[in-house]
């Protein structure tokens, strides 16, 4: 957790207000705003198709490659992907 804080600047009370299904709701809404299919993210993320839907459905969590990836592919910080920001 503290990697975490440190990569993204933030202080730790910052991280009791995350949520996985804000998470899920970021990405599901961020990849229907750029028309994309969970494959073609997935092709272009460099990740299974398979795991972009589990993390849009709130069943897995990603990893912090992956948030950075798609926060990198979205052009959203990664606190905004996150829900720990607006």
């Amino acid at each position: 957790m503290k990697l975490l804080s440190f990569v993204l600047h933030l202080p730790m009370e910052n991280f009791n207000t995350y949520s996985i299904q804000k998470f899920a709701d970021r990405l599901f809404d961020l990849r229907k705003e750029f028309n994309l299919t969970t494959q073609k993210l997935a092709n272009a993320v460099g990740f299974s198709q398979t795991c972009i839907s589990r993390w849009e459905r709130g069943i897995r969590e990603p990893g912090i490659t992956a948030v950075v990836k798609l926060a990198r592919y979205f052009d959203v910080s990664v606190s905004y992907l996150l829900g720990l920001e607006d």
